[in-house]
């Protein structure tokens, strides 16, 4: 029972890590061309330590993946290793993201008129990056919480035989 769900668990992550690794891999290599984003877009590009974090974590997810579809005691330990360093790259980003966020304003100025933000452009320019990680930061650790809990049902006997 537990094992289909690691499976489960280490495809999902493994087919999601494949579009992301090709995404950020892509803006990694074109970047003088992308900037970062995916459709061109006026101002700053995204900076480049940001894409490269980006690559790194999603290639050690798909590295854990696999070790969750494997399911045995090696292969659950290299994937919560990895999950555990794909977090700790997660936390530090989120964290820099919501700082660097959280001082944004939401009046803009175009040809000298000041105007207030939609709830969409909001959305769009402020929150939506650090919640989409912050949620990303949660799967995280209950993807370990789950694993951990997976080697301790391991270890307990289901029912004591008595004689």
């Amino acid at each position: 029972m537990h094992k289909e769900i690691f499976v489960t668990i280490g495809i999902s992550i493994l087919v999601i890590s494949l579009y992301w690794i090709t995404n950020s891999g892509y803006h990694l290599i074109y970047y003088d061309e992308t900037l970062g984003y995916n459709q061109p877009t006026f101002g700053h590009g995204i900076p480049y330590y940001q894409i490269v974090l980006k690559f790194l974590f999603w290639l050690i997810m798909f590295f854990s993946g696999i070790g969750l579809i494997k399911s045995n005691n090696i292969g659950l330990l290299f994937g919560q290793i990895g999950i555990s360093i794909a977090g700790i790259i997660c936390f530090i980003y989120v964290l820099l993201l919501t700082f660097k966020h959280s001082s944004y304003s939401t009046t803009m100025v175009v040809n000298s008129m000041k105007s207030e933000m939609t709830f969409l452009e909001k959305w769009e320019f402020i929150y939506s990056q650090p919640v989409k990680y912050w949620t990303l930061l949660g799967l995280i650790i209950s993807i370990l919480i789950m694993i951990r809990f997976r080697k301790l049902s391991n270890k307990t006997p289901a029912h004591r035989r008595e004689s």
